[in-house]
């Protein structure tokens, strides 16, 4: 098969050399590749040397037309199924998450300080969140299942929470655990069709929340035609 990055050399090199970076790199490849802006593996080098190492100046986009604007952290560790970067912010001191497809360029700090995240922040970070995000609140329950063969749902597991348990059935995968981002989890399992089978009701409620208030979009737009 097609080694990750091939259009890029330094990053082909750099699969084969080390193995066990090709899953890790095929997902953060996707992740810019998606959203069309291009992969750098000089980046992706740059993030990787310093996690847990040393503090960097971020050139970063909120969106894809906002101008550039510099971050000052400590980058932690790639989360969020290598779509974020998990970094102690250098201006406010609080953990914070940065889309790798929104990153443009990293210059290292050599005189400032790195600034680690303890275990206990890593673990509140990814704890209930939903793509990086986590509403306010405590954490409910929650409980479903994917029907199918791993062929068929499988990839649906590398779009789920970090955090969320999954046990194989006899035909799909049941997932279940906490989340602080209720609503957004529904809104993505909906977009997945009858494959979804919700096994608590708040999950369930949810989702209907999100199938009613899209129609309701309809309706104020004119429907479909």
């Amino acid at each position: 098969p097609a080694l990750p990055g091939e259009h890029d050399r330094l990053l082909a090199h750099l699969v084969l050399a080390t193995p066990e970076l090709r899953e890790m790199v095929t997902r953060v490849q996707a992740a810019h590749v998606a959203d069309g802006t291009g992969f750098s593996s000089s980046v992706l080098a740059a993030l990787e040397d310093s996690c847990d190492s040393h503090a960097v100046v971020l050139m970063y986009r909120k969106s894809r037309k906002a101008p550039l604007e510099s971050r000052m952290c400590s980058p932690a560790r790639f989360v969020d199924r290598h779509q974020h970067l998990l970094v102690r912010c250098h201006v406010t001191g609080l953990p914070r998450r940065f889309r790798l497809n929104r990153i443009e360029q990293v210059h290292t700090l050599p005189d400032e300080p790195y600034r680690p995240l303890t275990d206990d922040e890593v673990r509140e970070q990814l704890a209930g969140a939903v793509d990086g995000f986590r509403a306010p609140g405590d954490l409910v329950d929650v409980r479903f299942r994917l029907m199918g063969s791993p062929a068929e749902v499988g990839w649906m597991l590398e779009d789920l929470p970090e955090d969320l348990n999954v046990e194989d059935l006899e035909q799909g995968f049941l997932i279940h655990g906490q989340t602080g981002a209720l609503q957004k989890l529904a809104a993505k399992l909906v977009t997945w069709g009858d494959v979804v089978r919700y096994d608590d009701e708040g999950l369930r409620a949810a989702a209907e929340r999100v199938v009613a208030a899209a129609v309701a979009g309809l309706g104020r737009r004119g429907g479909l035609g």
